[in-house]
């Protein structure tokens, strides 16, 4: 060979070598970058996520506050709206019981009244059998017993006893005077 091709040989092989080291720098300056870039990135990324964490607990807090001052609303309103209720429970049962009391008493009232008017009527009717028994002690013994008896039209009607209270027993009755006897003549 000569020295025209050696040299254009090796000047070959030295463009090809210098190429070669141009693209080994090349690729390793580019792997350089893109190892810069991924730590960048990386870094980036953390920065990032910290970021998206301090504000997820910063709405955290936000929410749980938010959370914690509805809830004491609520508490306060239901507080206020049992208390509400209780009152307005305990005035409807003050008013039943002032009606029912007030009711009682009527009914009691009724009641006494109805029990006088029918101790009046008892007392009457007991002064109308002492005046019958003393008139039919009156008579004389001639005559027959059906005549001495009063009739139904001179009693009094009876009066039906209330039924919600029981009738008080009468009043014993004097015990009737003995009859006078006449002095027979003999």
């Amino acid at each position: 060979m000569n020295f025209l091709t050696v040299t254009i040989v090796i000047f070959i092989v030295a463009l090809i070598g210098v190429f070669a080291v141009a693209l080994i720098v090349y690729l390793s300056s580019l792997v350089k970058s893109a190892y810069q870039i991924k730590i960048e990135m990386r870094n980036d990324l953390e920065e990032g996520l910290k970021r998206a964490d301090e504000e997820l607990n910063k709405r955290s807090r936000w929410i749980k506050r938010e959370l914690l001052e509805e809830i004491e609303r609520i508490k306060s309103n239901m507080q206020a709206d049992i208390t509400n209720r209780g009152i307005t429970v305990l005035e409807e049962a003050r008013k039943m019981v002032a009606g029912s009391e007030e009711g009682i008493r009527h009914d009691l009232a009724e009641n006494t009244r109805l029990l006088n008017e029918a101790r009046d009527l008892l007392y009457a009717l007991e002064h109308k059998v002492k005046a019958l028994r003393r008139e039919a002690q009156g008579m004389s013994g001639a005559q027959p017993a059906a005549e001495a008896s009063p009739t139904q039209a001179q009693m009094p009607p009876a009066l039906p006893a209330p039924a919600s209270q029981p009738m008080p027993a009468p009043r014993p009755a004097a015990p009737a005077p003995a009859p006078a006897q006449k002095p027979v003549a003999g």
